[in-house]
């Protein structure tokens, strides 16, 4: 399978983790990663008719891989269930970076999370907050948090825009989506709500923008709707 040609066939794997799949990134044209409920990361060749994979990242474990961002690269951005963060190298086939800095903040989980730059990124937790984070040299790593609202709070989802320097969507538990300004001049990304809106009665789970329209923002939630929203920069944001 070749994602860039259209027609050119499925991908399904059977048993690809003990339990339930939970991540996939797609790496280049032809290779997506996977994060499982086993805790286990595995790249996987989709052109390979025997559908092995290619390379185990991350052996199985009791906490879970909930979400993976691959970068441009050849690197891979894991978080789990423990808080965890870890970057993995795949050209070398192996865990690159662990982010111990991350994990001392991050006891309860991440939810979601997104490259901004090459050196820093952006988690979404079940602890109410957005936690953004560098993965420069060791003696460098750096955290900050932001609390996006009041309360008790699962953010399910955060998005940097592709056409913004520093737009972020963020989509969390009561069926609000946040959009947020974020600086990145020094160290981990700044990251500051510029406003809110509540669009469903269940949890937003996920924040795209569209790839060739700048301002356009695609969410899902909970009680099976799709939103289209349309965002102003950092200004505004309306259904």
């Amino acid at each position: 399978m070749d994602f860039n040609v259209r027609g050119s066939g499925g991908f399904e794997v059977t048993g690809a983790h003990r339990g339930a799949a939970l991540a996939l990134s797609k790496v280049g044209r032809t290779t997506v990663v996977t994060g499982g409920e086993d805790g286990a990361v595995r790249l996987w060749d989709t052109r390979n008719k025997a559908i092995r994979d290619v390379q185990t990242l991350s052996k199985t474990s009791k906490n879970a891989c909930w979400c993976l961002e691959a970068t441009k690269t050849h690197q891979v951005l894991a978080g789990f269930a423990d808080g965890r963060v870890s970057l993995y190298d795949l050209r070398r086939g192996e865990q690159q970076q662990e982010l111990e800095v991350c994990r001392k903040y991050l006891p309860n989980g991440i939810c979601g999370i997104r490259r901004i730059t090459e050196e820093t990124f952006v988690a979404a937790t079940l602890s109410t907050m957005i936690w953004s984070g560098t993965w420069r040299e060791e003696k460098n790593e750096e955290c900050r948090a932001y609390r996006v609202r009041d309360g008790e709070c699962t953010i399910w989802t955060c998005s940097p825009s592709p056409h913004s320097s520093n737009a972020l969507a963020v989509g969390d538990g009561r069926g609000t989506t946040h959009l947020c300004s974020y600086q990145t001049d020094k160290g981990a990304p700044l990251v500051e709500k510029v406003v809110s809106l509540n669009i469903a009665s269940q949890p937003v789970i996920s924040t795209e923008w569209h790839s060739e329209q700048p301002g356009v923002l695609l969410c899902t939630s909970m009680d099976n709707r799709v939103h289209v929203l349309l965002c102003a920069d950092t200004k505004g944001i309306g259904a």
